[in-house]
């Protein structure tokens, strides 16, 4: 018999209405990110030395009691790519299922988003802030222009996709929200959201939701598909 990938998943979602838009999925959350970004609320499944909780196997237990029912499963994170091969093995394993496979990515390895594209059928990209600004963000080198890469990957291939920013008052992003949004529109992206960074520091207050309301007047014109998650 041959033995399963040892992929090292942190959390297992049975069923998600909101992974996967228009999609009933499941949702893999893979141990591991290599990006150390200010607002995130999983930090406690950024090391990648830390152990999965969950055995890949459960996992396939579950999809197969679920073909007919489910649409599709979602590689989330962390960064479901950092695994490498394990996770390109694992997405084809639950593709001979039946199932469709979704991606969350923040553009961290465009090498391996090259070779997962064949098994893929949606992709949700963060775009963290202008290539310049990620540093800032991230506290890691050079992710601008990796995420960037990635960004063009998706771009050329058929592959429909969305682009995420999280956004909190002050912060890089925030600050250049219009130039971001041209940036994007002249790649050819036509699918962008905003959403909330997410904990109790991260407050909202009037003159936030204002901001919000006029970058949403502003830049919803220039998208196919444009909110504001709140």
């Amino acid at each position: 018999m041959t033995s399963l990938p040892n992929l090292q998943i942190a959390g297992y979602e049975t069923l998600s209405t909101v992974d996967w838009p228009g999609h009933l999925c499941s949702t893999i959350f893979c141990q591991g990110c290599p990006w150390h970004c200010t607002y995130c609320f999983n930090k406690e499944i950024i090391s990648p030395r830390t152990k999965g909780s969950i055995p890949f196997s459960e996992v396939l237990t579950h999809l197969n009691k679920r073909k007919g029912i489910l649409q599709g499963v979602v590689f989330s994170g962390g960064d479901a790519l950092l695994q490498g091969e394990t996770t390109l093995q694992s997405m084809q394993l639950i593709k001979d299922i039946g199932f469709e496979i979704g991606l969350h990515c923040d553009g961290a390895f465009p090498s391996t988003l090259s070779k997962a594209l064949p098994y893929l059928s949606w992709v949700g990209m963060d775009i963290k802030a202008l290539p310049q600004d990620y540093e800032e963000i991230t506290l890691r080198q050079n992710s601008g222009n990796k995420a960037f890469k990635s960004l063009d990957i998706l771009l050329d291939s058929d592959i429909p996709f969305e682009c995420r920013t999280t956004l909190s008052k002050d912060s890089v992003q925030a600050k250049s929200i219009f130039q971001i949004a041209n940036l994007l529109a002249s790649k050819g992206v036509k699918e962008w959201h905003l959403q909330n960074a997410q904990g109790p520091q991260f407050k909202d207050t009037p003159e936030w939701r204002k901001y919000l309301y006029n970058v949403e007047k502003n830049v919803k014109p220039m998208f196919e598909k444009f909110s504001v998650r709140i």
